[in-house]
């Protein structure tokens, strides 16, 4: 009597189609959530944004290329209106915008911007033969000012004209430095500039005035708890006055506490 076969599967050939699915499946559903993350995080928030108001974003004090970033992600333009010289904020740090933040804007709004250029140097100016008068007058022209006078004793030049600078001439400085003027007086002479002593501390400003040759001042102690203890609120005769040194009658102010 005839057995009837029983067919067995061949589970292998049946499991590699399942597998091959089952790894298409994977790739369909890891583009779907790709689609779907950019949908959700990139193409609803334009669409919806798109035509309407929205704050407009702090961007003062970011780098320029930090505050790039953030207008690219909000959908608005930047233009750099203007540079400005600032020695305490770093060059490329954004110091102002128009706009101000919070202002409601829509998207592609331009948005001007100041930005810091950093610490401005300058040169010194050749003052080497001028007047004393001319060089207080040139050095505002160059961004400048006065910082002390001294002199110098020299027979190559006339007197009462600039000997030479300190920083010297050609030197590239922080714009607003004083710098130094060194007035020549011959070689043999009994006359002088007075020196600025003004806003200096007076054990400073005494050690200076000795060491120039000048007498000792006359100090008056005038009690004001509004202005800093020992520092010379006055002083007699102004710096830059020709004075004959060791007779000069200098007169100062000093504020004491109470």
């Amino acid at each position: 009597m005839p057995t009837d076969k029983i067919h067995i599967p061949d589970f292998k050939k049946l499991i590699k189609p399942s597998l091959k699915a089952l790894k298409y499946i994977g790739i369909v559903l890891a583009v779907g959530i790709v689609i779907f993350l950019l949908f959700d995080n990139i193409i609803m928030p334009a669409y919806t944004r798109h035509g309407t108001e929205y704050p407009l974003p702090d961007i003062v004090n970011m780098s320029f290329e930090d505050a790039e970033k953030i207008a690219k992600r909000y959908d608005f333009q930047i233009a750099i209106q203007g540079r400005q010289a600032s020695p305490s904020i770093p060059e490329g740090t954004v110091l102002s915008q128009v706009p101000s933040p919070g202002t409601q804007i829509k998207e592609n709004r331009v948005v001007k911007v100041i930005i810091s250029a950093g610490e401005q140097m300058v040169e010194v100016p050749e003052l080497a033969r001028y007047s004393v008068r001319q060089a207080e007058l040139e050095l505002p022209e160059f961004g400048l000012k006065v910082g002390n006078y001294y002199w110098a004793e020299t027979d190559t030049l006339a007197n009462d004209v600039i000997a030479y600078t300190v920083p010297p001439s050609g030197s590239l400085v922080p714009r607003g430095s004083g710098i130094d003027l060194y007035i020549n007086r011959g070689l043999e002479s009994d006359e002088g500039y007075m020196p600025k002593v003004l806003g200096k501390p007076l054990d400073e400003a005494l050690a200076l005035l000795d060491s120039l040759g000048f007498p000792e001042p006359r100090v008056e102690y005038v009690t004001n708890p509004l202005l800093l203890p020992q520092i010379i609120t006055y002083q007699h005769p102004a710096a830059g006055t020709k004075s004959i040194i060791d007779s000069t009658d200098i007169f100062l102010v000093v504020p004491v506490g109470e």
